[in-house]
């Protein structure tokens, strides 16, 4: 029976997917290598499962410490976000809270999980 099943390295879909990762990871390590020589700030945002497949494609040097400090500074802030909504909301002061802290808790798992409809990073050879 689990000869019958595919795996990733014989299902098509698969196969794409991991193409187009491939296809994303090298786009935005170009891109923070373009933002580095150019002294731009302005860096892509990843999930952790992609941003640790982009610092490995960048390798050790400057555009991967940007990149790190980039993602550490945005993670600080979204934490921060968190905070804020959760003492107004328990304080009963919700209409205080601001747009970005409301959608702070959907951008904190994208960041760390990435979105569960384009993220696969685990691999499915059998099916219980």
């Amino acid at each position: 029976m689990k000869s019958l099943l595919a795996t990733p390295r014989t299902c098509r879909v698969c196969d794409v997917r991991i193409d187009a990762e491939k296809n994303a990871v090298n786009n935005v390590a170009a891109t923070v290598h373009t933002a580095t020589a150019s002294s731009e700030q302005r860096l892509p945002a990843c999930c952790l499962p992609h941003l640790a497949m982009v610092t490995t494609s960048l390798g050790a040097g400057q555009p991967a410490r940007n990149l790190l400090h980039a993602h550490a500074r945005l993670l600080e802030r979204t934490a921060e976000d968190l905070q804020r909504y959760a003492l107004r909301h328990d304080a009963l002061r919700r209409y205080l809270t601001s747009e970005e802290e409301r959608r702070a808790s959907n951008l904190a798992l994208l960041l760390l999980t990435g979105n569960r409809s384009v993220s696969a990073p685990w691999a499915v050879d059998f099916i219980l």
